[in-house]
This record gives structure tokens, sequence and C-alpha cells, in this order.
């Protein structure tokens, strides 16, 4: 046998417990309030979406250094890729009255979609000290929140079409973009050890220094109407503003304790840089496993904002569990609920999240295939994006904004 390929064939047996896990996923999400509010981007393993999005209880990536590192202490040796795309709808209404029916109804005059991607990796390995006590530790670069956000507006002329052509009095002239730009991306390093039944973990983060743009400009179309006519929209303020995020450390401290031999309590603590985009955040889990093939998780987690930022802090639960038959496939579901305030800063009254969850999978052979769907919808008023808050009185009508937001993640873990 040619002697290079004996070669390979021992350095691949020699690695065989490492296991690439790729990530894919096409995510449907609304985005309205991320130039204020920036969004976390969750991009993780389809398994712990599947499950109400507990990726502190059951995640299963290198991403876990960042979220509970005590995990990197009996989690396999992997390395991890991940692709995410976040594609925006957006619908807008304001009240009408409707000519044939006589009643009021809610006429829809801006409908978005934009898509955004973004990549993350990651890295872990654990070391067996004794016959009872594990070390291991993990790297991971990846996406944590994101400001992107595109707002367009189309804008109408009032003038007729030239005389003898046939169509509507209000052709479209250009549209009124607003646009948010910049993605705050998290690098991680950590150490977990496990001795008896009780595993900790320590976490530094880096937050990446961030550029924020915000873009306010007029897209033109009026030779689509009138060649002859040329509007340069001078009386529209066209603004530009950029924003630097200085580079910031935080730190994760994680601790699990198995109550029994059917249950698992886990803690986080993150000590957070920001109260307004980074806070102070506090975790607490509970896994229960009363058989290898069903698991049931409940995780609760409080994020503690500034106090002329927010109202109150925004708190969430999530529960989820899985059934996993030998020979089936498993099925798994989810909730998350998210309690949040009103944002002080612009009156933004925003609404309760309750997001559902399910997912499955199957392995054949060395490939395992898991996915994850989830949905949650919102219906709530606030004012539009191109009105002056000074121009705001009693007579003011807000818009009505509709947000749908469907996620799916597939993940395919090779073992060679």
């Amino acid at each position: 046998m040619n002697s290079n390929l004996i070669t390979g064939y021992r350095l691949i047996m020699r690695f065989s417990q490492f296991i690439i896990i790729f990530f894919s996923c096409n995510l449907f999400a609304q985005s309205t309030l991320n130039w204020n509010m920036p969004e976390s981007i969750q991009s993780s393993d389809a398994r712990s979406m599947g499950m109400g999005n507990s990726y502190f209880s059951t995640g299963t990536t290198a991403s876990v250094t960042s979220t509970n590192p005590a995990r990197l202490s009996y989690l396999k040796q992997a390395f991890d890729l991940n692709l995410s795309g976040i594609s925006c709808m957006e619908r807008r209404s304001m009240i009408m009255l409707d000519g044939w029916g006589e009643f009021l109804a809610n006429a829809d005059y801006v409908f978005n979609q934009h898509t955004y991607y973004s990549f993350g990796f990651g890295y872990m390995r654990n070391f067996k000290m004794s016959d009872n006590s594990f070390i291991g530790f993990g790297v991971s670069h990846r996406p944590y929140k994101s400001f992107n956000y595109t707002y367009e507006q189309e804008v109408r002329s009032e003038r007729d079409y030239p005389d003898g052509y046939i169509g509507i009095k209000d052709p479209v002239m250009g549209y009124q973009v607003y646009e948010s730009n910049g993605t705050m991306n998290l690098t991680s390093i950590g150490l977990g050890y496990q001795f008896d039944q009780t595993s900790v973990g320590l976490s530094i983060n880096r937050i990446d220094e961030t550029s924020h743009r915000r873009e306010t400009y007029i897209d033109t179309l009026y030779n689509t109407f009138d060649p002859f006519y040329d509007d340069n929209f001078d009386n529209f303020t066209q603004a530009k503003i950029d924003t630097t995020f200085d580079s910031e450390l935080y730190f994760v401290i994680s601790l699990e304790n198995l109550i029994n031999n059917e249950s698992l309590f886990l803690f986080n603590y993150e000590n957070g840089v920001d109260e307004h985009f980074m806070p102070e955040k506090v975790s607490l889990g509970f896994k229960i496993q009363p058989k290898d093939y069903t698991m049931m998780i409940i995780e609760m987690k409080k994020e503690k904002y500034v106090e002329n930022y927010l109202s109150d802090d925004i708190n969430r639960i999530n529960i989820g569990f899985e059934y996993a038959p030998i020979n089936g496939f498993p099925i798994r579901a989810g909730f998350e609920y998210v309690m949040r305030p009103i944002m002080l800063s612009n009156s933004y009254d925003l609404p309760d999240l309750s997001i559902f969850t399910i997912g499955t999978g199957r392995k054949f052979g060395s490939l395992s295939i898991d996915a994850a769907l989830q949905y949650h919808t919102l219906d709530y008023y606030a004012y539009g994006q191109f009105v002056d808050p000074n121009s705001i009185n009693s007579n003011t009508m807000p818009d009505k904004i509709i947000e749908n937001n469907l996620s799916f993640l597939t993940t395919l873990k090779w073992s060679f």
C-alpha cells in the first residue's frame, strides 16, 4: 500500500475525536429597533434552538465559551463553523377611511425586506486530570449584536403625467431611505474544570471595536415619469452619522452542579461593560432528564439596563424539551417569553415577545443533521421613521407596525 495513504489514514485515526460542525441558517426577522437597541444574534446549534433557544443549558459548540464556559470541561473536542443569513421583513400602515365600506382600516404604505449575513467559528478541547476531574478550554469568534436595519419609503409626485399619457397620478419619484449598519463581534477564550459532581468555568470576552453608521438619503427615480423634470430634493436633509464603539472586555463565570442522577442546576453571571448595549446579566437554569431519551430545560435570565434608558430590566424565560427515541426522529419543542419595558429615550413601548420553537434531527452513520424553526409576531404602534419629534402633538397618529419573525436553522455534524 502507498506509504502516503498509510500516513494519511493514521493522521485521520489520530484525530478521530474531532467533530466539525457546519451551520447554515436562514433567519427571517424584523429589526425595526436595531438602529437604537442592537439585536442579539443567536447563531449556535439547531438542537438548542429547537428547545426554546436554550443555548445556556444545551449548547454543544465552542460558543458556550461566552455563555457557559463550565461546559467546556466535558463537551467533546470539536471545531465549528457557522454561517447565518438574516432576512428582515417589515410592514407599516396608517389608519385610513375605506371609501367603499365607509369604515376605518389600516392601509400599508411600507413593505421592506433585506438580508444580512454573518460568520463565526470556534474550537474546544478537554483533558482528563484524574479519575474524577477534567479540564477543558475553548476559543470562539462570532457575531454578538447587530445594528443592521434598512428602511425604504416611496416618494410619490403630486404632478400628473404629461397630457395624453395613460397612467396613475402619483408616480414613484424615488425612495426615502434610512440605513443603519454595524455588527458587534465577540472573541472569547475560556476554561472549564469538572470535579466530582460540579463544573465551573471562567471566560474572558472581548467585544471588538465596532463602527456604526446611520445614513438618510433619497434614491431618485424622477426620470421614470418625466425626463424633463429634475428635482434634486434640496429641501430634504440628507445626513450621515458615524459612531465608533471602543473594544471592551468582560468576564463570564458559570457553574453546573448535579443535584441527582436526573437533574442539573446551572448558574451564569456576566459582568457587562455598557448598560445600554452590553448590560450585566444573570442566568439560572435547570435541566431535568428522567430517562436517556427525555429531557426538559427551564432557564430564567435578567438583563440589567441603565435606569434612564429603559423603565425596567429585561427578563427572559426559556422552556424546552426533547424526546429522542433510539431508532426514531427526536422531537424538540420550546417556548421563550421576553418581558420588555418602555424605552425611555424615545417612549417606544416595546411589546413582550412570545417565541415558539420546534426541531428535530437524524443521524446517518457519522453524519448528524439537526433542524429547528422558531416563530413570533409583534403588533404595536410607533411614529413614522421620518417624523420630526418636535412636530408630534395630540393630533399626530402613530403608525401600526407588524413584525413577523420566522427563523430556520440547520446543523450538520461530521465525525471522523
